[in-house]
């Protein structure tokens, strides 16, 4: 079934990526790793998946989740987020489109201890390019900021910066 939702079109020179109704869901992620000669050894993970419908080739709505796993010298985190997100797509080339949109997510960041975990809602934006390596499937490139406060015992308000890189593949409804 999979295989036939991300068959190309007839002529693959028509159409490259999504169309009004398909589905477009994507794994990306990010790593970073830090040590500092004053600071604690850090690692951090960052992984997203993401399905939304477009409603026509400019308008993209859709759920995503996160996961985050921090391990330091100090502490383990773990962060899971999930929410909604939009998409206003540009085609700026035949095979690259630039998209901008707002998101909104439920977030829940657990120490690891009992009492050790608090929830925001977090919202931010994100941009990106989608280059289109063949008529369904993208690489992607998605800088992203996002704002939340789990509480003065977690830091207070924090504004988190990344810069994901991934795959999207389009579920073909034409």
């Amino acid at each position: 079934m999979l295989a036939a939702a991300c068959r190309a079109p007839a002529d693959p020179e028509a159409a490259i990526g999504p169309a009004a109704g398909d589905l477009l869901v994507d794994l990306s992620g990010a790593y970073s790793f830090r040590d500092a000669a004053q600071d604690p050894e850090r690692e951090r993970l960052r992984l997203q998946t993401s399905a939304g419908f477009f409603v026509n080739p400019a308008h993209r709505v859709g759920l995503s989740f996160d996961g985050e796993l921090v391990n330091d010298e100090t502490f383990d985190e773990h962060l899971f987020a999930i929410g909604p997100f939009y998409d206003y797509n540009v085609p700026i080339g035949r095979r690259t489109t630039f998209y901008v949109g707002p998101q909104v997510q439920w977030a829940s960041v657990d120490l690891g201890e009992p009492d050790e975990s608090s929830d925001s809602v977090a919202w931010g934006v994100h941009v990106g390019l989608r280059h289109w390596l063949s008529p369904r499937v993208a690489l992607v490139l998605e800088p992203r900021w996002m704002r939340a406060d789990f509480g003065e015992d977690f830091g207070g308000e924090a504004d988190q910066f990344d810069v994901l890189l991934g795959l999207a593949v389009t579920m073909a409804t034409r």
